[in-house]
């Protein structure tokens, strides 16, 4: 797993005006590790073989299906797990179609139906104002803009549940 100083510098590259392909891509990886984290702050403790056994992508562990695990263990609701497969979706546009970028009319299209999760409404203009940390770099890149600010807004929230402590299911007569 990357260090805290690894998420942070990659992070500080999806504020820089760099390629969207990077951007879009780089971003869901974010996403999806701190998925990968918040899932197993939720299990009981594995051992590094029963880690890696599980959670392989030839496994069956897909992006789409941590997103699903996530829903399954409370780790967020409807409205989050829809713009989780949202970012998922730009992701995989960007990597099986080369000719994507923010201003292609199927990323525009999605990501413009990214969501503040919590509210589930759309993204508002004033809340994208409010919070202009990023603001200074993105003029005329708005698509591009709601996709960052979704990405780092996701992340903040898995890392919030990564640190919840939760008490292991109870024992169960399989286990004694």
């Amino acid at each position: 797993m990357p260090t805290v100083k690894q998420i942070s510098q990659a992070f500080d590259e999806l504020r820089k005006e760099s390629n969207d392909r990077a951007a879009a891509i780089v971003g869901a990886t974010l996403v999806e590790m701190g998925l990968d984290e918040a899932i197993l702050s939720r299990l009981l403790p594995l051992s590094n073989n029963i880690r890696d056994a599980l959670f392989r992508d030839d496994q069956g562990y897909t992006f789409s299906s941590k997103i699903d695990l996530g829903f399954a263990l409370g780790l967020y609701g409807q409205k989050a797990r829809t713009d989780l497969h949202r970012i998922k979706r730009i992701r995989n546009e960007f990597a099986h179609n080369l000719d994507r970028s923010f201003e292609s009319a199927e990323i525009i299209k999605i990501c413009r139906d990214l969501t503040d999760y919590r509210s589930g409404e759309p993204l508002r203009e004033d809340i994208l104002e409010q919070t202009g940390t990023l603001r200074s770099y993105v003029e005329g890149r708005e698509i591009r803009w709601r996709y960052v600010f979704a990405i780092l807004r996701m992340g903040q929230a898995l890392e919030r549940e990564t640190r919840i402590r939760h008490q292991p299911p109870l024992p169960t007569e399989l286990t004694e």
